[in-house]
């Protein structure tokens, strides 16, 4: 089946977004806001690659330059949209997924490198559609990623079809360097390195992950659960 894409700079303008597929979910009368909101590094240490990471967000198969391993994930299905954006005027080759973080693989040199942050299982409220699942996600990177400079791609996964079937959920990847016109910037931005601000900006993204759930449910004319 076809599923929705965007690529587009941090700035996301409005006209770039592709339809969502419409698939609408029953309302119950007192829907909540999920708070849960994690984020892990995407490590060398422990045998992580930002490559692989790409291939199982996006559902697609890429080739890590630097391993030489390819990862295919096309069979897994149940990649609802895909995200991926940069800052203005970023190099061409930050436009390609695999291309993207390929690079980011070789600007992190060390053995040791955490070549990118991630957010698994990053919860919608499932009285959402498609399109609202969209929209809270596409607001949500611009907000808390693409305006920090940062290189990402996101992902919404339909539910397991094992598990609850109301449970779409979203993963997110982004670059600890900030992505410039020339290239990634020679430091990793400051929440990369420094645990008080590693800490203020995961405290703002869950903010603000609950601000725009919860509005977009209230669009909806849904109570909020306390």
């Amino acid at each position: 089946h076809h599923r929705p894409r965007l690529t587009a700079t941090a700035g996301l303008p409005s006209g770039s977004r592709e339809a969502a597929r419409m698939n609408r979910s029953s309302t119950p009368a007192m829907p909540a806001v999920a708070f849960h909101l994690s984020v892990k590094p995407i490590s060398r240490t422990n045998g992580k690659s930002a490559v692989a990471k790409a291939a199982y967000l996006t559902g697609e198969k890429f080739r890590d330059e630097r391993t030489g391993k390819l990862h295919d994930y096309t069979r897994r299905g149940g990649v609802e949209a895909v995200l991926h954006a940069q800052v203005k005027d970023a190099p061409d080759w930050s436009r390609d997924i695999a291309q993207a973080w390929n690079t980011v693989e070789a600007v992190e040199n060390r053995k040791n490198s955490t070549t990118a942050k991630a957010i698994d299982g990053l919860a919608f409220p499932h009285e959402l559609t498609a399109e609202e699942r969209l929209r809270v996600l596409v607001d949500w990177t611009r907000e808390q990623l693409g305006r920090r400079g940062y290189l990402w791609t996101a992902a919404i996964h339909e539910p397991d079809k094992a598990g609850d079937a109301r449970n779409h959920h979203a993963h997110v990847m982004w670059s600890e360097r900030p992505l410039t016109p020339d290239g990634f910037a020679a430091n990793k931005a400051l929440a990369a390195v420094n645990r008080a601000a590693g800490k203020e900006q995961l405290a703002a993204m869950r903010e603000r992950w609950a601000a725009l759930t919860g509005r977009m449910l209230e669009r909806k004319g849904l109570p909020l659960e306390a």
